[in-house]
């Protein structure tokens, strides 16, 4: 019987020995798999935060050059009037045709400096007051969401001066077409279920690559501007970071 027992309990030493060999094989093996698995985790991290990072680059450029095309194109136009003999309701008519080759743009809307829009039955496209330095300084304006006098929906609009004989006479102003912007954050490569958003000054969406009309002029949910701090300057980083979310869930850039 004690022989027994005694072989007994040199079979279980053994095995346990064998067990604490095994383990002790295993174990760093096992550790040093998860540390390459890190790693490796962590560099497709910042390989997506990278590409989140040019990609909101790249809807931030395709922004600035449309709105630096229209800018542009309206300083043309303001340099002929200017420049040109006929009367002013004339030279309005023929400036309406540009809008069949300005995709971009809805309508134009001239206004006096002294705030009355020009042309029979015109109201005002906003108030003087949001034209003033475009009169004062001479340069150009692109104003925040505001609503269409004569429609009530939500608008933006780009003014120059118009200049004659050294003297600001109107500022030429052309109302977007906001869904021309809706439509150009689609075209931009957006990440499957991203959704990305324009704000203006006053962080109003401006135009959306999702429900643009819908949620053209309110606000970001309370969520979005506490991730992405929209009472400072908003950095392009941390508006990638809002983007990467947007790759997993509906929210993203300008979402609510």
């Amino acid at each position: 019987m004690q022989a027994s027992n005694h072989k007994t309990r040199r079979g279980r030493g053994i095995r346990w020995h064998l067990f604490q060999v095994l383990l002790l094989s295993i174990l760093p093996i096992g550790l040093f798999a998860a540390g390459l698995f890190y790693l490796h985790w962590r560099a497709q991290e910042h390989e997506r935060e990278r590409s989140q990072v040019q990609l909101v680059r790249l809807l931030a450029a395709a922004v600035d050059n449309a709105l630096d095309s229209t800018v542009e194109r309206l300083s043309i136009l303001a340099s002929l009037w200017g420049s040109s003999p006929v009367p002013d309701e004339d030279f309005y008519a023929r400036a309406k045709d540009a809008l069949r080759n300005n995709a971009d743009w809805s309508e134009l809307q001239p206004l006096r400096t002294d705030g009355g829009a020009l042309g029979a039955g015109k109201l005002a496209a906003s108030s003087l007051d949001v034209w003033r330095p475009v009169i004062t300084d001479r340069r150009p304006l692109v104003s925040n969401v505001l609503p269409d006098p004569e429609t009530g929906t939500q608008s933006v609009y780009v003014g120059v001066p118009v200049v004659r004989e050294g003297k600001v006479t109107h500022v030429l102003i052309a109302k977007l077409d906001l869904k021309w912007y809706d439509r150009l954050l689609t075209r931009q490569g957006l990440p499957k279920g991203g959704v990305a958003g324009l704000f203006d000054q006053d962080f109003k969406f401006v135009a959306r690559s999702a429900e643009g009309s819908e949620r053209r002029g309110s606000s970001p949910s309370e969520a979005l501007v506490g991730d992405m701090n929209l009472t400072k300057p908003v950095d392009v980083d941390k508006l990638a970071h809002v983007m990467e979310a947007a790759g997993r869930s509906p929210q993203a850039i300008g979402s609510d």
